[in-house]
């Protein structure tokens, strides 16, 4: 999967240079007079799309949010659909965003799912209290038959879907992994109201749950402090299948310093971490240079069903370890991967020549740097480099 640096890597450095350079009490800047702004402009998190239902029989709106790299290569992404998307888009899309600038889950697609009859379309059954309960069924026909086709011809996806949703709708979430388990590839859900229908919910769940398809599935649960839900959530556990592969991955944790109002922004953040508990690229594949990295990559492959390669910035960062510690030529073989992935941007081929120069092969590294100018031909340092070698 081809990766972009320039808006990741800015926003890495400036972050970095953020913490660095961000004034103290006594060093801050003394107040002076306010200024009239002089031009504001809309910051736009993402774009609103709608779908005419025939299955729901009414329109219904979809927020998404692409990753910054998404217009700058032909790259293609997982997608997370986050349900009660009226709510929990905006700073889901941001823990995303965030986590995957990181390097510690991967580059995807959000699509908010905002509700227009939350307790008819995410319950399971009908109640009393909700005699128009029970839509959960064809909720996820909308999903798979409307929604899906929809993103999917309209985006660059990789087949990997990931459903979130907190209280009603992590029930949602629960009950389609054990209705239709192969509609998503991961589940994370928040405090789901696994006691619907006075804890009847759960008597027919062992009835309902389907067999997993053959690939790994994961789902990942957290609640906040709510004693009244952990019952249930016990019992779903002896419910699911074990761990194995093919099947499912799970993981179940409590955190007493939330509520269920307060506690989804953690659940995400942490179920996305469990989910993707082995993405990070891990030192001990760092320090076997290009071996390392490749078998680390395969094995997410494997592990994720869909082709994951590394980002660019971090191979060629690795490969500029290397040469700094004086290993060059295993620098080379890491920085012409880093080329393979990403041959249109000029750094790989700036990190080659200084490769080439320290090894004494002036003409190679003439070539890596005039090839680097000629992708940024704005770059003076480089221009500068390329003017001194040649008048060696």
């Amino acid at each position: 999967m081809k990766r972009m640096l320039s808006r990741t890597a800015v926003g890495f450095l400036a972050a970095v240079l953020m913490f660095v350079y961000l004034p103290t009490a006594s060093s801050a800047l003394p107040p002076t007079p306010a200024v009239q702004a002089q031009e504001t402009k809309p910051f736009v998190l993402g774009e609103i799309a709608t779908i005419k239902s025939k299955i729901l029989g009414e329109d219904r709106e979809l927020y998404i949010y692409t990753h910054p790299s998404y217009g700058e290569d032909e790259s293609r992404y997982p997608v997370a659909y986050v349900l009660d998307g009226e709510w929990n888009f905006r700073h889901t899309s941001g823990v995303i965003d965030l986590l995957s600038s990181r390097e510690s889950i991967p580059w995807m697609i959000v699509v908010g799912i905002p509700n227009r009859e939350r307790l008819k379309d995410l319950s399971p059954s009908p109640i009393k209290d909700v005699p128009r309960g029970g839509g959960a069924a064809a909720f996820r026909r909308f999903l798979r038959e409307e929604v899906f086709p929809f993103v999917e011809t309209r985006f660059r996806t990789e087949p990997f879907r990931l459903l979130i949703g907190h209280s009603l709708s992590g029930l949602f979430a629960v009950d389609t992994l054990l209705s239709d388990p192969t509609l998503f590839n991961a589940y994370l859900a928040a405090s789901p109201y696994l006691i619907w229908d006075d804890n009847k919910y759960l008597e027919g769940a062992a009835e309902k749950r389907t067999g997993l398809p053959d690939r790994l599935t994961f789902l990942s649960v957290y609640l906040g402090a709510e004693p009244n839900l952990e019952p249930a959530l016990e019992r779903l556990w002896k419910i699911l299948p074990g761990r194995g592969r093919p099947g499912l991955e799970r993981q179940f944790r409590i955190l007493p310093e939330f509520d269920h109002e307060t506690v989804y922004l953690q659940a995400v953040v942490r179920g996305l971490l469990d989910i993707f508990h082995d993405w990070r690229l891990p030192p001990a594949a760092v320090a076997a240079g290009l071996e390392g990295i490749r078998k680390h990559y395969d094995g997410l492959t494997a592990k994720y069903g869909y082709e994951i390669r590394p980002v660019y910035f971090v191979v060629n960062m690795i490969g500029s370890e290397f040469q700094e510690r004086g290993a060059v030529d295993e620098a080379i073989r890491i920085l012409e991967y880093a080329v393979s992935l990403n041959p249109g941007l000029p750094f790989a081929y700036e990190s080659l020549g200084a490769c080439y120069r320290q090894k004494g092969l002036i003409k190679e590294a003439i070539r890596h740097y005039e090839k680097a100018l000629e992708l940024a031909p704005e770059d003076a340092n480089i221009r500068k480099m390329l003017e001194a070698l040649k008048n060696k």
